[in-house]
């Protein structure tokens, strides 16, 4: 609660070099997802949490430069829409699971950036975002896989 720009979020980059007594620090390493056909997971939000939810799925190709992806930042907001999935949680404190592919219409950018086409040999990460920076989020992620 409290969130002044979007709100409440998770992530991890699939693809991290270990460093040896340190944190890599460099450029995204892409993670190609091409053998698969979706993701999913398990998630749940709190009693009284709001319990709209986004994946996002970000790939080099979008991800800003300074971010340690390859897009040139060229104009307001043309990097960074990454391909997503908006999703609503069980309002009561239950765990439902969610299952995203790579292939259904929703799975889309936000639509605010610059068009991109779904390239998924440059995955870099996965992400998990509330909606509404004006919200109390309080979402539990769980079990979260790739899919053939």
């Amino acid at each position: 609660m409290g969130c002044t720009v979007w709100g409440a979020g998770i992530g991890a980059d699939l693809n991290q070099p270990v460093m040896d007594g340190g944190t890599y620090t460099g450029k995204k390493v892409p993670y190609n997802v091409g053998a698969f056909t979706g993701i999913t997971f398990w998630a749940m939000a709190t009693t009284g949490s709001d319990t709209a939810l986004r994946i996002k799925i970000p790939m080099s190709d979008e991800t800003k430069v300074e971010d340690g992806g390859d897009c040139v930042e060229a104009s307001n907001n043309k990097c960074s829409d990454d391909f997503g999935y908006k999703f609503s949680l069980p309002a009561t404190g239950n765990w439902k699971q969610i299952t995203v592919k790579f292939s259904d219409a929703a799975f889309a950018q936000e639509g605010w950036g610059a068009k991109f086409n779904w390239n998924p040999a440059n995955v870099t990460s996965i992400q998990i975002q509330s909606q509404d920076p004006n919200e109390m989020y309080d979402f539990w992620i769980d079990d979260v896989y790739f899919i053939q």
